[in-house]
C-alpha cells in the first residue's frame, strides 16, 4: 500500500517537501537577483553622477585658469 501523497499520479514525481525546498530555494535566489539588481542601478547611477560632477568641475577650472592667464596676459602688455 502506497501512503506517500504525489501531486501527479505518477510515482515519485514531486512529493510536498521537495516542493517546498524548491520554492524556498526559488524564494532566496530571487531576493538575491532583486539586491544585487538594486545594486548595479545605484553604482550606476552614482557614477553618472561623479562623473557629471568631475566634468562640471573641470569646466570651472579650465574657466579660472583662462581668466587668470588673460588677466596676466593684460598686465605684461599694458592693457586691463
Amino acid at each position: 500500500m502506497n501512503t506517500k501523497h504525489y501531486f501527479y499520479k505518477q510515482k515519485a514525481f514531486i512529493s510536498p517537501f521537495l516542493m517546498i525546498i524548491f520554492s524556498l530555494y526559488l524564494t532566496v535566489i530571487s531576493f538575491y537577483i532583486t539586491q544585487y539588481s538594486l545594486k548595479l542601478k545605484t553604482t550606476h547611477n552614482l557614477e553618472k553622477i561623479y562623473k557629471e560632477v568631475i566634468v562640471n568641475k573641470l569646466i570651472e577650472v579650465d574657466v579660472v585658469e583662462k581668466s587668470r592667464n588673460t588677466n596676466h596676459s593684460n598686465r605684461i602688455h599694458g592693457n586691463r
